[in-house]
């Protein structure tokens, strides 16, 4: 029982304090991407993703999707045709050619829906990808103007003390020739 409690208190060690974030949170970023953007159309004219990538999504899912889809209104228009265009009655026929028509839409609208995921999963990577780098470049370029206006007022502050300092040395020598008699040591700088 001693060991036990001991365990537990390693455990409890060892998790980070609530205040404190984990690494994964203080990478987290959140982006709120306009609804507009998820349009393939604007994202592929804006260059957030390519035609190129937009047309290997379309024709690994959305192909399928239609061709899967597509079958259930011709089997549908047979299935009707049997039941009702003949005399004949074909009993399991009618089950068969459901499952199919249902299986068709099932696997036809799953195929769909991963082709509009995809897209959008492609859409919103590129456009986080692109809204990081233009922040990056733009904390690149505020450090850059930050830094450059802060040396050009350090050297220009640089150069005003180094001129009122040139003054006063300038003056003071006169002034310790005059009194170069009395032996003290005078301050070079004021105060």
């Amino acid at each position: 029982m001693g060991d036990e409690n001991t365990q537990g208190s390693n455990v409890d060690q060892a998790k980070p304090a609530p205040d404190q974030p984990t690494p994964a949170q203080e990478q987290t970023v959140e982006y709120q991407v306009p609804h507009y953007v998820l349009d393939s159309e604007y994202a592929i004219g804006m260059g957030i993703i390519s035609q190129q990538e937009y047309t290997s999504l379309r024709d690994e899912y959305y192909t399928q999707a239609r061709t899967l889809t597509g079958v259930a209104i011709p089997l549908g228009g047979l299935m009707l045709y049997l039941r009702f265009g003949t005399d004949q009655h074909w009993g399991w026929t009618y089950v068969y050619i459901a499952s199919a028509i249902l299986a068709g839409l099932i696997f036809g609208l799953d195929r769909l829906h991963k082709f509009y995921s995809e897209l959008q999963m492609l859409i919103i990577g590129h456009y986080v990808k692109n809204a990081l780098a233009a922040k990056e470049a733009a904390a690149t370029a505020a450090k850059a103007l930050t830094k450059q206006y802060f040396d050009s007022e350090l050297k220009k502050k640089f150069a005003d003390q180094l001129t009122a300092i040139e003054k006063v040395v300038k003056a003071k020598p006169e002034a310790s020739k005059d009194k170069k008699s009395g032996g003290g040591t005078e301050d070079v700088f004021p105060a």
